[in-house]
């Protein structure tokens, strides 16, 4: 006998936030920060979930009349209970105060819900002779940290809580008298000006086609991995890691590259090359050539060489 398992699931909790909606605008508020539709785990607390969601964004206040109109206009009204259910989600309402616990109750159960789904999937497709372990392992790390980002919520801070640690990070700096704060380029007019590569930035590099894009990432990425001895990660779509490193093996070299691409050096050319390659033997610096990656992939394979090395710096040439 097969035991079935109920997965996990909050109905009461679901059942008192949806009440709170219906007499509170405020709590409405609080749930949205939160919750999604399939965050709830009955059919029809989504349906009427969604109705509430839809009167808000109209900028009309959910309450009994208006979420009966709006479920009737979705003909979801009798699938969901009518309006006798509706009444009664209102009508058991102690207190809407506790709204906001209630969504992280109901949250959590929908994260664990999502990972037992994710776990199931891996598992079938585990069995499937037609993928390969390196993609399972991709779409493993893909399912998993999708589920888990549902559950990450960024609260709103106020100013008094952030500007002690930034006082603290200028007073070190301070201390140690370091103009440049970030990742260090190589290119000193550069690093003069923003003070280094920052933690958490995107930057884009943009020109015409041919203007030394990819050259000039490249040496970034050299000087950062080579100098400083950071880890750095490079997704090129359209050139081969052969192609960048014939342009490494050329910018440090000192070889022109039409010359080292063709094999016309000189003793002394090769020499210089030999060098630099036995430099590049311990640099930490890793290419990924994938054509057209998808970009769940180039995450997955971001997040999977960040748990192995520190990485300072990822670029993505395209």
């Amino acid at each position: 006998m097969v035991e079935e398992r109920i997965p996990p699931q909050a109905l009461d909790a679901e059942q008192n936030l949806l009440g709170s909606m219906l007499l509170d605008v405020n709590a409405v508020i609080k749930a949205l920060e939160y919750l999604k539709e399939e965050s709830f785990y009955s059919p029809a607390h989504q349906k009427i979930y969604q109705a509430i969601v839809n009167l808000f964004q109209k900028n009309i206040t959910p309450d009994l009349v208006t979420v009966t109109d709006e479920l009737r206009r979705m003909k979801e009204l009798e699938n969901v209970g009518g309006v006798e259910y509706l009444n009664s989600l209102a009508a058991n309402v102690i207190s809407t105060t506790n709204v906001e616990n209630y969504a992280k109750v109901i949250l959590e159960k929908s994260v664990k819900r999502g990972l037992i789904q994710a776990a199931s999937e891996i598992l079938t497709r585990g069995y499937d002779d037609g993928i390969d372990a390196g993609s399972l392992s991709d779409l493993a790390q893909n399912l998993i940290f999708k589920v888990g980002s549902h559950g990450l919520k960024r609260r709103i801070q106020p100013v008094r809580e952030v500007v002690g640690p930034v006082l603290e990070e200028i007073e070190s700096f301070r201390d140690h008298h370091r103009p440049i704060i970030g990742l260090e380029t190589g290119f000193i007019a550069l690093d003069e000006k923003t003070a280094g590569l920052q933690k958490g930035d995107l930057i884009i590099v943009a020109g015409r086609p041919a203007m030394g894009k990819t050259t000039f990432a490249l040496n970034i990425a050299t000087h950062i991995a080579m100098e400083l001895n950071i880890p750095v990660l490079i997704f090129s779509l359209e050139m081969s890691s052969r192609q960048l490193v014939q342009r490494i093996l050329s910018a440090e070299s000192g070889v022109r590259f039409e010359n080292l691409r063709r094999g016309r050096v000189s003793p002394r050319d090769w020499t210089r090359i030999l060098t630099v390659r036995d430099q590049l033997l311990n640099v930490p610096l890793y290419i990924d050539d994938t054509p057209s990656i998808p970009t769940l992939e180039l995450k997955a394979k971001a997040r999977r060489l960040k748990t192995e090395v520190d990485l300072g710096l990822i670029i993505v040439d395209y």
